[in-house]
């Protein structure tokens, strides 16, 4: 699904119980709240800022997948881009 828009959602950073990663979880902002991406942030998952309000994160979409595939979360402001990234570099060091 090259370049499609999974729609507007609510973020959350859930630390995983024993454990020095934590999910990423995204569900839509809808009545039902479909989850749009549910992925662990771990050592070594890349991330960084890709133009104005936007974080890019290179991610396996499943775990028996082999092609890494890239994830455009935008947020709404340039100061929600940096802290949604020191969260993110947080885990991954």
């Amino acid at each position: 699904m090259k370049g499609a828009d999974r729609g507007v959602g609510m973020l959350h950073l859930k630390p995983v119980k024993d454990s020095a990663k934590v999910q990423l979880i995204v569900r839509a902002d809808n009545n039902i709240g479909q989850v749009l991406i549910n992925l662990m942030v771990g050592n070594g998952l890349p991330c960084q800022r890709m133009g104005k309000n936007n974080v890019m994160i290179m991610s396996l979409p499943m775990p028996e997948d082999t092609k890494v595939v890239s994830i455009l979360l935008r947020v709404k402001t340039v100061e929600e881009v940096y802290e949604l990234l020191a969260k993110l570099k947080d885990y991954t060091k």
